[in-house]
């Protein structure tokens, strides 16, 4: 999955989950199980393998790259960030961190 346009819908969903359960340095269990639910397992694990090897600039970038491609409606970038905050409230817990990490990823996308 080396270059953009390899990656699917499914595979941005799965880096931008992966990358917004790491904004408080703290992965819940209820933020894994909605991700997982969203993705399915086998996607997720095989991003989140990706997403090791990445530096933080890479995946920004790749958000941001693949993120207009996927997201190319104004209701498309909004489900999509209704879907990221759904994560981030999958623990009822949308912390202050998070929603200065949810604002810079909505910049990204």
């Amino acid at each position: 999955m080396s270059q953009n346009s390899e990656w699917s819908k499914e595979d941005f969903l799965a880096l931008l989950f992966t990358h917004a359960m790491q904004a408080d340095f703290a992965v819940s269990d209820d933020e894994l199980e909605y991700a997982r639910e969203q993705v399915g397992e086998e996607r997720l694990k095989k991003i989140q393998d990706i997403y090791k090897r990445l530096t933080d600039y890479e995946v920004s970038e790749l958000i941001s790259e693949i993120g207009q491609k996927c997201c190319t409606s104004k209701e498309e970038r909004q489900r999509t960030l209704e879907r990221l905050e759904e994560l981030f409230s999958a623990d009822r817990h949308f912390t202050d961190v998070e929603q200065a990490f949810f604002i810079g990823l909505r910049h990204l996308i």
